[in-house]
Order: structure tokens, then C-alpha cells, then sequence
């Protein structure tokens, strides 16, 4: 019986899933069925994006940017050698287009909303930097009176 292998000394497992053939063609994939996986598989990355930016969460929309940027580079060189097989698929690519636009407009509409909430953050940290010296003194000492003796 063999010892276990130490998990940093174990080969590498295949990634499995949509982009799982990463950014390479099967052997026998022509190149519109490659366009056509490439284009599918950056139309789901930027629907995650879309769902991620309507959360206000930018952080994985930059994820999902930074994931989709070597499928689109895959995509030209295809289209740069294949270039009627990428022709043949052209409207699918114009309907990516369309949806990054919507998915910029919202990351723009995001970063104004940010930066105003930013600038109404500072105006109101300077008033209270203005106000609080006069909080910060102490207070005189209140006068005894008839009226608050008694207490």
C-alpha cells in the first residue's frame, strides 16, 4: 500500500466546467464551433458581471472583466486567421458588444453615485472638524439655583 501523496507534490487535475478546455480548440473543433464556445463562454462571464454590478459589488465585476480579457484575445487571433468562420458568427459578437456597453453604463452610473456619496461624506466630516472644538471645551460649571437644589 502506498503512502498518500502530499497534495503540493500531487499532479495537476484538469479544470473542469465551461472554459474547462481553457483557452486552446479541441483537435477535431472547427473554428466557428470555437468561436462559437468562445463567444458562449464570454457571454456568460459578462452575465455575471451584469448580475455582479447591479449588486454594487465591483470588486467581482473586475474579477469578471480581468476573466473575460484572454477569451476576447483568443477570439481576435481566431478571427485574425479564421476570419470568415468568426464573419459566420458576427451577431453573436455585436450582442456582447451591446451588453458591455449596458454593463460600462452601469459601472458609470455606480462610480458618479460613489464619488458624490465620497464628496458628501467629506463636506460633512470638514463640519464637524469646524463644530467639535466647541464641543471639545469644558463645559462651565452650572450655577446652583433654587430651582435645582432640591434634586
Amino acid at each position: 500500500m502506498n503512502p498518500p501523496e502530499h497534495p503540493s507534490t500531487a499532479p495537476a487535475e484538469a479544470p473542469r466546467g465551461p472554459l474547462a478546455s481553457g483557452l486552446g480548440a479541441a483537435p477535431q473543433e472547427n473554428p466557428e464551433a470555437q468561436a462559437l464556445r468562445l463567444i458562449a463562454s464570454i457571454d456568460e462571464i459578462l452575465a455575471q458581471e451584469t448580475i455582479w454590478l447591479r449588486a454594487g459589488d465591483c470588486v467581482k465585476a473586475a474579477a469578471a472583466s480581468g476573466r473575460v480579457a484572454p477569451l476576447i484575445a483568443r477570439l481576435g487571433e481566431l478571427a485574425a486567421a479564421h476570419p470568415a468562420a468568426v464573419a459566420t458568427v458576427g451577431f453573436r459578437i455585436g450582442a456582447l458588444f451591446a451588453g458591455r456597453r449596458e454593463n460600462l453604463s452601469t459601472l458609470n452610473q455606480l462610480r458618479v453615485h460613489l464619488n458624490a456619496e465620497r464628496a458628501r461624506l467629506a463636506e460633512a466630516r470638514g463640519r464637524v472638524q469646524n463644530i467639535m472644538p466647541t464641543y471639545a471645551r469644558r463645559a462651565p460649571a452650572a450655577q446652583r439655583t433654587s430651582l435645582n437644589t432640591a434634586a
